[in-house]
């Protein structure tokens, strides 16, 4: 069964990556032409999610390979 955002992911052709990041479980998001478009982690503490972190910011991203420029796509959209 698909899911409302599996469903999107599919519309905008982007993957989710499970990563290790900074020692924490999450992702990174990757857009049709595998640029980075996101990187993210799940603070998880006593089984409940304590914080969901995120970084767009190409500077701080782009030691990670290809970074997408989000600004532009969604102005595409």
């Amino acid at each position: 069964m698909k899911t409302r955002l599996s469903r999107q992911f599919a519309q905008y052709g982007v993957t989710l990556e499970p990563r290790s990041v900074d020692g924490l479980p999450g992702a990174v998001l990757r857009t049709a032409d595998e640029e980075i478009a996101n990187v993210f982690s799940i603070d998880i503490a006593d089984g409940q999610v304590q914080a969901i972190r995120g970084v767009i910011n190409p500077d701080k991203l782009h030691h990670l390979g290809p970074v997408a420029d989000v600004r532009a796509h969604q102005a595409r959209q």
